[in-house]
């Protein structure tokens, strides 16, 4: 009977260090990937943004370490990013027009950046014991779990949008009259929903601006 009872004693021991151990490999405290993106605008009250046209560079910026070579940089939703931004600034009846200095000025520049992330972090166990001399099963050895830790990483993106307005920008004390922004923030996944949560967010960034429109 002693020799069944320790097997199922180390059993159910083995069973709970495994489920601390698997549990403590992602932090996702039974939410989504998407639920952790967070969408922030800022706005200027005393703009107008009933101007007809905007401009905005074909590239993505992207904010990386000084001396990252540019075959480093994953540029694989830069083309999608602009196309939603695109989406969203023309159903507002807002039309493109070419970067050109040499023309008149448009009614608004939008600038776009994007930065990576890695993080790390340490989620620690304290030890806990079980005692010895189970009820009439006296004098078994007591047992225990020493406690630990796990090391975990996660990888989160921001994209930052910038509306400016060139009738804003003061040379004199280099204000550049950002009249809107936008931060997009979450967790970086290999699965193919980055695609959808990026279109998502920047049109949920749109959508809570409602002062936004050219008509």
């Amino acid at each position: 009977m002693k020799a069944k009872l320790k097997k199922l004693v180390v059993l159910f021991s083995i069973l709970i260090l495994s489920t601390l151990f698997l549990y403590s490999c992602y932090p996702d405290y039974g939410l989504t990937t998407s639920d952790y993106d967070t969408v922030i605008t800022l706005f200027d009250n005393t703009a107008n943004f009933n101007k007809p046209t905007y401009a905005m560079p074909d590239t993505v910026v992207h904010f990386v370490e000084e001396g990252t070579s540019e075959d480093d940089i994953d540029r694989s939703k830069d083309a999608l990013i602009l196309q939603t931004i695109e989406n969203n600034m023309t159903s507002l009846g807002y039309e493109r027009v070419p970067v050109d200095i040499t023309s008149d000025a448009p009614g608004f520049v939008i600038l776009v950046g994007v930065t990576v992330t890695d993080n790390y972090a340490r989620v620690s166990y304290p030890g806990w014991g079980y005692w010895g001399g189970w009820g009439w099963w006296g004098g078994y050895p007591g047992w225990g779990y020493g406690g630990g830790s796990v090391v975990y990483s996660y990888t989160t993106g921001t994209i930052f949008m910038t509306m400016i307005d060139p009738d804003k920008i003061n040379t004199g004390d280099s204000t550049f009259g950002a009249v809107w922004l936008a931060r997009i923030n979450g967790v970086v996944s290999s699965n193919l929903s980055t695609s959808s949560r990026i279109t998502q967010r920047i049109n949920d960034a749109f959508n809570q601006s409602p002062y936004l429109g050219a008509n």
